[in-house]
């Protein structure tokens, strides 16, 4: 119970980092998109970074410690006494 819950946790978490990139890219694009149109500037979207890969990977560290209370409380749940 206690590592689905934990699990649990870092997929949503592990998910919504896949999103923000998505949400990212697509803001990005367009936001370059009319910075070249209006003053010639050309910027990457695409160009390397570490955060890029240190904070999606902080993020789904940091979900994965937030599921370990939860996970903590319902492990220590007594399943036969709640269901009465």
């Amino acid at each position: 119970m206690f590592s689905a819950i934990v699990l649990e946790a870092t997929t949503i978490a592990a998910g919504g980092a896949i999103v923000g990139y998505a949400f990212y890219a697509t803001l990005f694009a367009a936001a370059s998109h009319v910075v070249q149109t209006q003053t010639g500037v050309t910027l990457n979207p695409l160009a390397w970074h570490p955060a890029l890969a240190i904070a999606p990977l902080a993020m789904t560290i940091t979900g994965a410690l937030a599921g370990i209370v939860p996970a903590m409380r319902a492990y220590a749940t007594d399943v036969a006494d709640h269901l009465q």
